[in-house]
């Protein structure tokens, strides 16, 4: 993670926040639907994202004519830098159109900058909140329960293991079924093979814990936006992070080019991660091709949750756009046209949050890179199951916090219980929450 980036967003939206209660600057909040579609639209998008609209756009234009999309793709963090200050300015030249958005930042921008964004709600897109998973309909919505974000892609998480790897030690994969028993597992491949069971960044590895917290339905903070740094599931993850790293069955890599030599040199088993690691495995790691497969995350105990999710965007309008009717429809037949979708997936390896899509065939075909196994499907099965998260308006504060300290465990050899008791008084600090478990 770049910690000069998050930072320099944090302090941008606090400084631009203090700037609009100073100017005493408002807009619109009540710009509504208009039925009409009109010119030329602007998106501010990234990555896949902003490649898959690029190619769609001429068929949207095609279908609506007089209509013309702008695709403007830039960094991610480029992206909030611009909005920020375009919301903060109050002008709506300075805004686009459609802004995509992860959904961990909508309840930052949705609270620094309230009723900027428009309510899906009045364009009639509640109706599709059954078609979407309900962590995503969740994190899509405001404190009042209305969309305000048209869902992009969803990063439900399983466990990749090289299936090779676990016969040489004649492991099977199918008596993993808790957190423990990886472990063992993971000390029976390094006795037999030398391999080690994952790769772990100790001084930047949040997005495991984040995942771990979420698999026991929790995560920084509860539904009441109180801190949950002393909670039982916030010490079993902390605790488990930890034997993970001392155990003996980890690689200590550096950062992500570090994480991915390890999965080229075969150093590494597995990687307990997003969908998105298939995109990267098949990209990276070609060597191993018929050597992957993947399964559900073990359970703290057996018969819990093991399901999560690393990773989602979103899009959502801004008020400001004139163009508001328009901007929903490009992004809806984006989200939610099957055949659209069926190409993000096909040409992007991207998995939409939008639920029809995994009756479609190309849910059901095996993948070579994974031995035929049907990727696409697990991953649908388990998008469903996954835990409601409140990232709340401080989550960039939040994972800074708890990131530092789990280097300073896995580095300096902190106590579990000490680190965690050091992110509470730091997030109670800088965000003047209370502790969940406080009576």
């Amino acid at each position: 993670m770049k910690y000069k980036g998050v930072i320099f967003s944090i302090i941008l939206l606090l400084f631009t926040v203090i700037i609009i209660s100073l100017l005493g600057k408002t807009e619109n909040t009540t710009n509504v639907a208009n039925g009409k579609m009109q010119g030329t639209i602007t998106v501010w998008a990234w990555g896949g994202w902003a490649q898959h609209l690029e190619d769609i756009a001429p068929i949207f234009e095609e279908r609506n004519p007089g209509i013309n999309i702008n695709v403007n793709n830039q960094g991610v963090e480029q992206v909030y830098q611009r909005l920020t200050t375009g919301l903060a300015s109050g002008q709506s030249s300075q805004l686009p159109d459609i802004v995509q958005m992860e959904e961990q930042r909508l309840p930052i921008y949705n609270n620094n900058f309230p009723n900027r964004f428009v309510d899906l709600t009045e364009f009639g897109f509640d109706q599709y909140a059954d078609d979407l998973p309900e962590a995503k309909v969740a994190a899509l919505s405001n404190e009042e329960g209305n969309l305000i974000g048209l869902p992009g892609d969803i990063g439900p998480v399983g466990l990749f293991y090289r299936k090779d790897v676990f016969e040489d030690a004649n492991v099977d994969p199918q008596s993993i079924k808790t957190w423990d028993d990886y472990i063992d597992a993971g000390k029976t491949i390094k006795d037999e093979t030398g391999i080690d069971m994952l790769g772990f960044m100790a001084n930047d590895d949040i997005s495991l814990y984040k995942i771990l917290l979420q698999q026991q339905g929790s995560f920084y903070f509860n539904e009441n936006g109180e801190i949950t740094a002393e909670s039982l599931e916030s010490k079993k993850a902390f605790q488990l992070m930890s034997e993970l790293f001392h155990s003996g069955i980890a690689a200590n890599v550096t950062n992500w080019d570090g994480r991915i030599a390890s999965l080229q040199n075969g150093q590494v088993a597995t990687v307990p991660g997003a969908v998105w690691w298939s995109r990267s495995l098949m990209q990276q790691v070609t060597n191993s091709k018929g050597n992957w497969r993947v399964m559900k995350l073990p359970e703290f105990k057996e018969g819990n949750t093991n399901a999560a999710a690393d990773g989602g965007s979103n899009f959502v309008i801004p008020n400001a756009s004139d163009k508001q009717k328009t901007a929903y429809e490009f992004i809806k037949f984006a989200t939610t046209d099957l055949e659209s979708l069926t190409s993000l997936v096909e040409n992007y390896f991207m998995f939409p949050a939008y639920t029809p899509l995994y009756e479609e065939e190309i849910f059901k075909e095996g993948n070579a890179y994974f031995g035929n196994q049907k990727v696409l499907q697990l991953f649908a099965e388990i998008s469903e199951e996954v835990p409601n998260v409140n990232y709340t308006s401080d989550y960039l504060r939040a994972n800074i916090t708890y990131s530092d300290e789990l280097a300073s465990m896995m580095l300096q050899n902190k106590n579990p219980e000490e680190a965690l008791q050091a992110v509470l008084k730091k997030l109670q600090s800088s965000t003047g929450r209370e502790s969940s478990e406080e009576d």
